[in-house]
């Protein structure tokens, strides 16, 4: 970018940056919402905010119970295959849960507020563009075709933003996937019989055959749920739902015949939840490449955009239209500045991704807590499993279907977590530090509802649970107690 290109594009920042709301209320300009929606400090409908939450909320929650509902009909068909077999998957999905969650929930995080940052940061610099370009139209031709080479580089740089957020923390997400996969399968037997289970217990065999096949696809787990994370971080819930939709119906299609038909057993319930993975992981990775510039070098295209935008900008110059030229420039040091510069080294593919680590990395910094929290609930779990895997294969089989319902119910509350992350996230990207907070508190008051919601239920069907999953009566009397 040449000397004028720079000072086009640092006087459209300075110009754009007026139109924030935080340097409005420093001039004692008071903020109008209404020119800018993303940004509008506070909700002043309450019933707008509800709408945002539950169109992010509902997908979301319907998402999130897939999940379980898929683990609790794996339980169901393992109870069926015997006690041996249910205890077995118990054991074996403690220890690749607290393998690979350790990380993969802070991942998820990252994921969702960095996608969402820029998402929010790119619709207020669309409004901001909007504004000025407006005005700018207001110079006659030349200013309305500056003004529609500014919207359409607003959309380039809002494009370059998220796809380079995504790029990285997908190459993230396959480079930690393949860590956890050999970690796994080199150490599988040592971790069973750390898991509590002996050598010659009923068990092992089964627990280790399980834990290695999900070994094997523990890249596709982890990379399927980094795009769940983008597309959270995008405000689409519908697609992730749709994909998980697809996942549970064909593992839930899948696992009868591999366990009991193919005679698998417990491995054969680790395959279907492999294969059931991919086949959507494959489909929503196309959709987002179709959607974003992922992995394509971003830097040179958008370098090339802001050029094009700073030279149309001065061309409105020489026609009279100030504000186009303002509009493009504002728009063009966005370009550059979301895809790190046009003048570094541009490539693509993988390339691409790892130059964009440096963007995600930072958001790691503040998500100790988050990994203690992880450890934290991984660890007490892992300690309750390795306890009941000493007790026989009936108490622990009945342990891991008191789990499995008491994980369905915990992860229904996830959806407004979500919801939560994903508004605050674009909120604060857009400057809005006040409706970020009421988010925060509306979310509060809604978790405390579906709280109460599923006590009630799990209260008015315990009688009836356990026998949905076993037979064994045994299996059946520490279910009931352990219920309650």
């Amino acid at each position: 970018m040449g000397p004028s290109g720079l000072r086009s594009a640092t006087v459209g920042v300075r110009d754009a940056d007026e139109d924030r709301p935080e340097q409005q209320e420093r001039r004692g300009v008071p903020y109008d919402p209404g020119s800018n929606p993303v940004a509008a400090s506070p909700y002043k409908d309450l019933r707008a905010l509800d709408a945002e939450i539950l169109s992010i909320g509902l997908p979301m929650l319907a998402t999130l119970a897939a999940d379980p509902i898929a683990g609790l009909v794996d339980s169901a068909y393992m109870g069926r295959a015997g006690s041996a077999q249910l205890a077995a998957v118990g054991v074996a999905l403690s220890i690749f849960n607290t393998a690979t969650k350790l990380f993969n929930v802070p991942l998820l995080a990252v994921t969702t507020s960095s996608v969402a940052k820029a998402t929010g940061e790119a619709k207020a610099a669309a409004a901001a563009t909007a504004a000025a370009a407006a005005a700018g139209a207001a110079g006659g031709a030349s200013g309305a075709a500056a003004a529609a080479a500014a919207a359409a580089a607003a959309a380039a740089a809002a494009s370059v933003a998220q796809a380079r957020a995504a790029s990285a923390c997908i190459v993230l997400a396959a480079l930690v996937g393949l860590v956890q996969a050999g970690a796994l399968l080199a150490g599988g037997s040592a971790l069973v019989r750390l898991w509590g289970v002996a050598a010659g217990s009923p068990v092992a065999e089964p627990a280790l055959r399980f834990l290695l096949v999900r070994a094997v696809g523990a890249p596709v787990t982890i990379l399927m749920l980094t795009l769940q994370g983008v597309y959270r971080g995008l405000q689409d819930t519908r697609t992730p739902f749709q994909a998980t939709l697809v996942s549970n119906a064909i593992n839930i299609a899948l696992a009868p015949m591999l366990i009991f038909g193919a005679h698998l057993g417990a491995p054969g319930a680790a395959l279907a939840t492999v294969l059931a993975q991919a086949i959507p992981l494959g489909l929503m990775g196309r959709e987002l490449a179709n959607r974003l510039p992922l992995f394509r070098g971003g830097d040179a295209a958008a370098g090339s955009c802001a050029a094009a935008m700073v030279a149309g900008g001065a061309a409105a110059v020489g026609n009279g239209s100030s504000g186009g030229a303002a509009t493009t420039g504002a728009v063009a040091a966005r370009v550059d500045g979301a895809s790190g510069g046009s003048g570094g080294a541009g490539g693509g593919g993988l390339a691409a991704g790892l130059s964009s680590l440096s963007d995600v990395l930072p958001l790691f910094r503040p998500t100790g807590f988050l990994v203690l929290r992880s450890l934290s609930v991984t660890a007490t779990y892992a300690v309750a499993t390795t306890l009941v895997a000493r007790s026989g294969a009936a108490v622990t089989a009945s342990h891991q279907i008191c789990f499995q319902l008491w994980l369905a119910c915990s992860l229904l509350a996830d959806a407004l977590a979500v919801a939560a992350q994903s508004l605050m996230a674009r909120d604060l990207g857009a400057g809005c530090v006040g409706g970020a907070r009421q988010v925060a508190g509306r979310v509060g008051s809604l978790s405390l509802g579906l709280g109460l919601l599923l006590a009630g239920g799990l209260a008015a069907g315990g009688p009836l649970l356990p026998r949905a999953f076993t037979a064994d009566p045994e299996v059946i009397r520490l279910v009931s107690g352990e219920y309650l």
